[in-house]
């Protein structure tokens, strides 16, 4: 009994909310689905995977593992994107265990801009900006643009460096990224499981 306890206790420390790549963005993962991401990045010794939990309809958490060291956030969703209407709102805490780019509480917004392309037209735009208390305060920015329902272009600068990527997703329950973060490449693959 003790160790679920232990488990539950630590759980919102060992999370890590809905990212584009580098910031955390107004986004969730639906309530009651698992989501896993597994990748690597060139020239470093361990992959990394997180798992990623929709908590009912306003909060996330999940845990990220690299190597020895885990970390992750928690995150609470006051407002989902509306397309063309209004942005998404999200605060939470970044790295709670500080053992990766630094312990920080954020706010983001996100807004969602449908697209009226031939090929991209049931996938909206996303565009977010926010701020965090991580190097003592700074901005943060990033979007996500469909070339097509499938094929997504990805970049955003988290204060310090500008990272980019592009995402192919065959299915709402699959996407593979390539990403490219401060220049070194990596690749990403997620899965989303209904909870």
């Amino acid at each position: 009994m003790r160790i679920w306890t232990l488990a539950l206790a630590l759980f919102p420390a060992l999370s890590h909310a809905d990212t584009l790549l580098t910031i955390p963005t107004a986004g969730k993962v639906s309530s009651g689905d698992w989501r896993l991401s597994a990748g690597s990045f060139s020239g470093s010794d361990a992959p990394f995977f997180r798992l990623d939990h929709g908590l009912g309809r306003l909060f996330e958490a999940g845990a990220t593992w690299s190597g020895d060291r885990w970390s992750g956030d928690f995150s609470y969703h006051y407002l989902t994107p509306i397309t063309d209407a209004l942005p998404g709102i999200s605060a939470g805490f970044r790295d709670v265990a500080n053992t990766g780019p630094g312990r920080a509480a954020f706010l983001a917004l996100t807004f969602r801009l449908g697209n009226d392309g031939d090929f991209n037209q049931n996938t909206p735009s996303e565009l977010t900006v926010g701020g965090w208390t991580r190097d003592g305060g700074a901005l943060f920015f990033g979007f996500r643009l469909p070339f097509t329902d499938q094929f997504r272009l990805l970049a955003d600068f988290n204060s310090k460096q500008m990272n980019t990527g592009f995402e192919f997703a065959p299915s709402r329950q699959a996407a593979i990224r390539v990403r490219f973060q401060g220049g070194t490449p990596g690749v990403e693959a997620r899965w989303t499981l209904g909870g």
